[in-house]
């Protein structure tokens, strides 16, 4: 009777090799038959999953492992071998098979492995030829092209591919598949970059730049802080790019948010390194600084938004659950120069002729304190109150244009108890009001004095035509604060 050919892929006592050129054919000589591919999942064999042929590397984004040029080549060698040879030449073929001997492996191991997502993977060779007389395939080495390294981006850490034997084809009528499947683990060790910001207000980063009304004066925000990580750390150089995601993830977050933003002009903004961050060895955290440049191209009724994200195709994989920052950016009109610490050159309006008056005050600290001390010529008395948000309105008898205002601290208990924040208003009739905008600045000097005071020197960009002037102490870092005398220069 003839005998029946057999065709297995044996398991190889070779070590797995991950290699970046392709291997050449392992010698014939080195081939050891030991335990056919069929024994794999018998009750006796696997006894602990650390027999499992396993391939480990390190994997980046752009498709290469361990560093080397794409595409990678995962290669390692197990004949395809015949129990007996045949005295024709059989052509064999291999294929993946289904998630079904995958979880058939994990009930029998308890394990739980994922299956390699369908793309990752590809054979570089899907059939060999068996020439008549020998045992083994000429070309030997199975071998793995990595195809599609986006698709290893899930929690899944450890994955398993079942290779079986898909067909035959021969003259004789004796060759036979082993139906058993071969089993390879695969476990990339995927280097993760994620992108967050510090100081964020409801998930974004505010930035407020000072301008006027017509936008003709720019006073930036201090920089802010977008943070990436690498995880693990760097084992060599790895860089990361922040860009822009553009109108489409503005347009994205202004559905999901019912906003109306605007996307800011790529001219505006600079990023450190134009948003290159380099991660050297054992490094995992880098900080770069967004830096708002200009405003020529804004218009201060809107806002903008700019959304950074990690650019595809980074070395490293983007951290889906934290790979955007949302940076939103409007415009404080003022009408305040806050760089300019002296008074503006004028000349000083007589609250005399026609006499000034006091229109309304917040509620003095006691009758000592009365508002009307601010139009009273003495250094020595002044308007005190309590609280934030106090205010003192004064009516300047008739319209003048003002170039600014110079207002004179409270000394009534030393000069600790004054504002830092005075927000500015005029009007005309008393009853419509425009925001000049909010003087800020330091606290007054511990030095000074009635006879020396360190006066709050409010300056207009723009001169404002009014007869009556409001001021509101915004900011008191003790609570209490007021005004000496009150001035205009016009």
């Amino acid at each position: 009777m003839k005998r029946k050919a057999y065709i297995t892929i044996l398991k190889s006592s070779i070590s797995l090799l991950l290699l970046l050129p392709l291997l050449s054919s392992c010698s014939k000589d080195n081939v050891i038959n030991t335990k056919y591919l069929e024994t794999y999942l018998g009750p006796d064999q696997f006894q602990t999953d650390a027999t499992l042929p396993t391939l480990s590397f390190d994997l980046y984004a752009d498709g290469r492992v361990n560093g080397g040029n794409k595409p990678a080549v995962l290669s390692f060698a197990n004949p395809i071998k015949l129990s007996t040879s045949s005295p024709t030449d059989i052509n064999v073929k291999l294929k993946f098979a289904d998630k079904s001997l995958v979880d058939e492996y994990n009930v029998k191991n308890n394990t739980k492995y994922s299956i390699l997502p369908e793309g990752a993977c590809k054979l570089q060779q899907e059939s060999f030829v068996i020439k008549s007389g020998k045992l083994i395939a000429d070309t030997d080495s199975i071998r793995l092209n990595l195809a599609d390294a986006g698709v290893l981006t899930s929690e899944a850490t450890e994955y398993l591919l079942p290779i079986i034997l898909d067909g035959l084809e021969s003259k004789d009528a004796g060759a036979k598949i082993n139906t058993n499947a071969m089993f390879i683990k695969v476990i990339p060790k995927v280097y993760l970059a994620s992108l967050s910001g510090l100081n964020m207000e409801n998930n974004v980063i505010n930035m407020v730049y000072t301008t006027t009304s017509e936008g003709d004066i720019f006073v930036p925000p201090s920089d802010r802080t977008i943070q990436l990580k690498l995880n693990p750390k760097a084992g060599t150089s790895t860089a990361v790019e922040v860009v822009s995601g553009g109108e489409a993830a503005v347009n994205s977050y202004n559905a999901a948010n019912n906003k109306s933003y605007t996307l800011l002009p790529a001219s505006t903004y600079s990023i450190t390194s134009g948003g290159t961050a380099v991660f050297e060895a054992g490094q995992s955290t880098i900080d770069l600084s967004v830096k708002l440049l200009n405003n020529k191209q804004l218009d201060v009724k809107k806002q903008y938004l700019l959304p950074l994200t990690l650019k595809q195709g980074n070395i490293a994989f983007s951290d889906k659950k934290a790979n955007t920052v949302m940076i939103v950016i409007s415009a404080k009109v003022t009408n305040i120069d806050l760089s300019s610490k002296t008074p503006v050159a004028g000349t000083v309006v007589n609250r005399s002729n026609p006499a000034w008056s006091i229109v309304e005050a917040s509620r003095p600290y006691n009758s000592t304190y009365a508002a009307a001390n601010v139009l009273d010529n003495r250094n020595t008395t002044s308007w005190f109150a309590a609280g934030v948000n106090s205010f003192i309105t004064l009516d300047m008898a008739q319209s003048n244009t003002v170039k600014g205002f110079v207002l004179m601290p409270s000394y009534a208990f030393g000069a600790t108890y004054n504002a830092t924040g005075i927000d500015v208003f005029t009007s005309n009739d008393n009853v419509t009001w425009t925001s000049q905008g909010t003087y800020t600045g330091d606290r007054v000097l511990s030095s000074s004095s009635a006879t020396s005071p360190d006066n709050r020197n409010i300056n207009f960009y723009t001169p404002v035509s009014c007869r009556y002037v409001k001021f509101v102490m915004s900011t008191l870092p003790n609570s209490y604060g007021g005004f000496s005398e009150i001035n205009a220069i016009k």
